[in-house]
């Protein structure tokens, strides 16, 4: 499922939080990549299915079961970029020619901003899963060459938010927000770590 990227951003941004990240961390870090992405494309390949868009757990075991269903959508994905860009904060430039022509044209790359300007953020991270709340980009392309990519996304705005929360000194509840309503992580929260 595409959700699975909160999860995922949980164990790398938490890895990533400790003083003493060493060159295991990163060792480790890398092949949770390169298996995330291989599982992913192996999937692709055997059963013709990308992870699916919506947090449906009903219509993936439907899926899973190979019973006919219209509403197991896989045209568009967060997740896979979401790793692409995880890749590129972590200057993986080999794992990222290993699987570019896997994913390059074959699915709708997305990524999803919350409106800020229009709703109390954090208050609703609290209360519900944000789906109406969150504006999505859509068709993100994945240039051939990794620097050119790499360099795009260091020169996209961070857009960050002071949260009351982390204020005082409670960030984690937004952590288990995210997980407990499966509102996908905001972009912020990996692409700071470019600076």
């Amino acid at each position: 499922m595409d959700n699975h990227s909160i999860a995922i951003l949980n164990v790398v941004l938490f890895t990533m939080d400790r003083d003493d990240f060493e060159d295991e961390d990163l060792s480790f870090t890398g092949q949770f990549f390169f298996d995330l992405l291989d599982n992913i494309n192996t999937i692709k390949k055997i059963k013709g299915r990308f992870p699916l868009l919506s947090n449906d757990e009903n219509v993936l075991v439907e899926k899973v079961l190979d019973i006919e269903t219209s509403k197991y959508i896989d045209s568009s994905s967060l997740l896979i970029n979401t790793l692409f860009e995880l890749i590129a904060v972590f200057k993986a430039e080999g794992l990222y020619d290993m699987f570019v022509a896997h994913f390059r044209g074959q699915v709708d790359l997305q990524v999803a901003y919350p409106h800020r300007d229009k709703y109390d953020i954090e208050q609703l991270l609290f209360e519900q899963q944000l789906n109406d709340e969150l504006y999505v980009e859509l068709s993100i392309k994945l240039p051939q060459n990794f620097v050119e990519y790499r360099d795009k996304l260091k020169t996209l705005p961070l857009n960050t938010f002071n949260y009351r929360t982390d204020e005082a000194g409670y960030s984690y509840l937004r952590t288990l927000a995210h997980v407990f309503y499966k509102t996908d992580i905001f972009p912020e929260e990996w692409r700071q770590l470019f600076h």
